[in-house]
């Protein structure tokens, strides 16, 4: 997935803005952050899920990371 096209996904959902975190774009609806790109470096995305939630997405996904204990 490109930059691009992750920001159009993020951009998609009712309500959602970018701004800017940390020098890295982010994703917030109702002024929480769901999502950042290019942190920590310009190759990686990230979203937040709640348990249930990830288990429905990842599996129309080709390949998927979590982030390791922690993060």
């Amino acid at each position: 997935m490109t930059p691009n096209q992750f920001r159009r996904l993020a951009l998609a959902l009712p309500g959602a803005t970018e701004g800017a975190h940390g020098g890295h774009p982010d994703f917030r609806v109702g002024g929480k952050v769901f999502a950042s790109l290019g942190y920590p470096d310009a190759t990686l995305g990230m979203i937040k899920l709640t348990p249930p939630s990830l288990k429905t997405t990842t599996r129309s996904w080709n390949s998927f990371s979590s982030a390791p204990s922690g993060s």
